[in-house]
């Protein structure tokens, strides 16, 4: 009788072991929604603004632009992003959520909303980047990105689709990880 209820407590304990595993594994993984590419990143660097416009002065410091965007086996994405410039020391925070994205290689476009922002002049636009993870080894070049872009929800899905960069850079601090599912 005393080994009958142990087998049954311990069969209990398993079977409570398990519906907690069940219950503590992500939506992806509990929905077969698995996360086929992703790009996650952080970067930091400090350009001339000069690049832009010959007639420009100073420097465009992007103090941080942090990322993580994936595409899950369904095809929806998800993901946010923070951005934190400063242009001739007026400073400006952006926040967001992913929309699109598209991965080729060690290259990957993301668009993203504006949900929140210090810059009144883009409330209410969209949000673009590109980025190149150029590996993680001391004799890899930099990893790259450009600056964020602004415009409306057609010109970011548009932009999602890949296009040339107008101005990437190198970064100066910062690692950026482009996973394919290939």
């Amino acid at each position: 009788m005393f080994r009958t209820r142990l087998t049954v407590l311990f069969s209990a304990i398993c079977l409570l072991i398990a519906f907690a595993f069940v219950l503590s594994a992500s939506p992806a993984q509990a929905g077969g929604n698995s996360v086929v590419e992703s790009v996650t990143g952080s970067s930091h660097m400090t350009v001339p603004l000069s690049v832009f416009d010959p007639s420009l002065e100073g420097d465009a410091e992007m103090r941080t632009l942090s990322y993580n965007a994936r595409r899950h086996a369904d095809g929806s994405v998800s993901g946010h992003y923070e951005y934190h410039i400063i242009i001739q020391d007026v400073s400006d925070v952006v926040r967001g959520t992913v929309i699109c994205l598209k991965v080729e290689g060690n290259r990957a476009w993301i668009g993203a909303t504006v949900d929140a922002t210090t810059d009144p002049s883009i409330e209410g636009l969209f949000s673009w980047w590109q980025v190149a993870d150029n590996g993680q080894g001391a004799n890899d070049p930099a990893d790259r990105t450009t600056f964020l872009g602004f415009g409306t929800l057609d010109e970011t899905f548009d932009y999602c689709e890949g296009p040339e960069p107008n101005f990437i850079f190198d970064i100066d601090h910062g690692n950026i990880q482009v996973r394919d599912g290939d």
